[in-house]
């Protein structure tokens, strides 16, 4: 019989549906294409973050299934008389027969800090995409595998009033909060941003108990977000804890690189130290809730000017998202900035639109939010149980029916959070002087509007070397990435390393431009 296996969030969502495909699967000759109707039907009214896997020895077969995100990632490899999956990436990495770093993905990676359209920097190694359904029999070595695109880029809705629609987000986001039943203390990590502000807000409304805590990184960058998010605790009258970080040590990095092998870089390994310290205050665990998603489920995506064609959608794409300009990146790799520049547009080319504008918002959803920020919440869950409401497939799929131009100069989020806590709303959106309550106003949004066009216009592009103020982990960065520049593996992978590998070019990277190399460089030579 079936051996089911699963992760699932809630830890009590197990779909008859797939129950019923594996009863399919029993008496099929062609299963995939007989168990996508009945699965395709349930799936998209499962709200959960999951992952289902079953096992029949008599029958020879795997079966898996995901969630329409692909919240957790799942990696997996096939080749010849051989098939993995898991999900833990170095667990997959150490027992793969053959691995092979490819050095399109790692300037893709240098230059954006993820791989847009694969799940990792291997030509053999990929993720699950969302709404996934496959068959695996070992006896043929056959591997049937689809996916559903279209869970993710929602058709949009037209002719509902934004007062209808902001009546149902409430209504929606609200139930989601109380959907999380768990004996564990919620603890929310609290920004100076809207997106955490949204869930406090939510949970203070329905009466649910939480802990808010914060961090204060070893560079005070984070200043201003912690005054916004100490405010926001008195407001609501909540315990806040801020939790002060130092420079991120070597086994930082070394745990990072041990949990997520490179997919999460190290400018984020701070956060390790962040979790670390929640965890000695929960020692028995805790729901980690955050607002990860808002600011691209909730907020207006297409770009500020109008984009026509690719060479316009790239020079877009690399200005507003890029870590390292691309002709930095293909150089150092060796590759032609032009196979950078096919790869990317060819990728978006299999999303569903022609409109160069609604490509551009669907990379942000489909890349940028699931490839980097999925990854990010990936790495919470090593501690926590990690949730944020925005992300709940039901909250998603209805955020994302809303046609873009009701999004608008982010009225509609701004008004969600003054629904949620008007209170809430009139607090200063952190390293702004702006309120989301103020912002609702016409002249006065006009106005800040005008005013960040200009700075756009006018702001220096990125990947750019210029001079860079001193930070906490600076030296250390470059003395490790100094100390691998006369590795074998490194040369080979990094002709062009001779160019950047020195000390005045190294002093002179920001601190996102800084981890993102050192990252790169450990995955190349497997050191950190």
């Amino acid at each position: 019989g079936w051996q089911i296996f699963h992760e699932l969030q809630d830890n009590s969502f197990l779909t008859q549906a797939f129950q019923d495909i594996l009863e399919q699967a029993e008496i099929s000759q062609n299963p995939l294409s007989n168990m996508q109707n009945r699965w395709n039907s349930e799936l998209k009214e499962i709200n959960a973050s999951f992952f289902l896997f079953a096992v029949n020895p008599e029958l020879h077969k795997i079966i898996l299934a995901n969630d329409a995100l692909a919240r957790l990632p799942i990696y997996y490899t096939k080749q010849k008389e051989y098939f993995l999956l898991g999900r833990d990436i170095s667990f997959v990495k150490a027992i793969s027969n053959q691995l092979t770093l490819d050095p399109l993905f790692l300037a893709l990676y240098l230059s954006l800090t993820y791989v847009p359209g694969r799940g990792t920097f291997y030509q053999e190694i990929d993720t699950l995409a969302g709404g996934t359904l496959g068959v695996y029999d070992w006896l043929t070595d056959e591997l049937q595998i689809s996916s559903r695109q279209e869970l993710r880029f929602i058709e949009p809705l037209f002719g509902r009033s934004q007062k209808k629609w902001l009546a149902e987000l409430v209504e929606t986001f609200t139930a989601i909060c109380v959907s999380y039943h768990t004996e564990l203390p919620k603890v929310v990590s609290l920004s100076g941003g809207m997106d955490s502000r949204c869930v406090a807000g939510a949970l203070q409304s329905k009466n649910i108990d939480f802990a808010a805590i914060s961090f204060l990184d070893a560079n005070q960058d984070a200043q201003d977000d912690v005054l916004i998010a100490v405010q926001t605790a008195e407001l609501l009258k909540k315990t806040h804890r801020v939790l002060q970080l130092s420079p991120c040590a070597p086994e930082h990095y070394e745990k990072l690189f041990s949990l997520k092998a490179g997919l999460n870089y190290f400018s984020v390994a701070m956060f390790l130290q962040y979790l670390e310290m929640i965890l000695a205050l929960y020692p028995e665990s805790a729901l980690f809730l955050t607002g990860d998603g808002g600011d691209k489920v909730m907020r207006y995506l297409l770009p500020d000017k109008q984009l026509t064609d690719e060479k316009q959608w790239l020079n877009y794409w690399y200005s507003q998202n890029a870590v390292f300009s691309p002709k930095a990146s293909a150089e150092l790799f060796g590759i032609q900035q032009k196979a950078m520049e096919e790869y990317l547009l060819n990728h978006i080319s299999t999303y569903p639109t022609k409109d160069y504008n609604y490509k551009y918002a669907f990379a942000l959803l489909a890349e940028r939010s699931a490839r980097w920020a999925f990854e990010g919440e990936d790495r919470n869950r090593y501690y926590f149980r990690s949730e944020t409401p925005f992300l709940d497939y039901q909250f998603y799929r209805l955020a994302m029916q809303i046609p873009m131009e009701q999004k608008k100069d982010n009225l509609l989020y701004y008004s969600f959070l003054s629904a949620l806590s008007p209170a809430l709303a009139k607090l200063r959106y952190a390293h702004h002087q702006w309120s989301p309550a103020k912002m609702r106003n016409p002249f006065y949004r006009y106005l800040v509007n005008k005013t960040r066009n200009f700075r756009i216009q006018y702001r220096k592009p990125k990947g750019k070397i210029n001079s860079q103020p001193k930070f906490a982990e600076q030296e250390y960065l470059i003395t490790r990435i100094l100390k691998q520049s006369e590795n074998p593996l490194l040369q080979a992978l990094m002709p062009g390393a001779k160019n950047i590998l020195n000390l005045p070019d190294l002093q002179n990277l920001s601190s996102n431009q800084l981890g993102t190399l050192y990252t790169c460089v450990s995955v190349i030579t497997g050191i950190v």
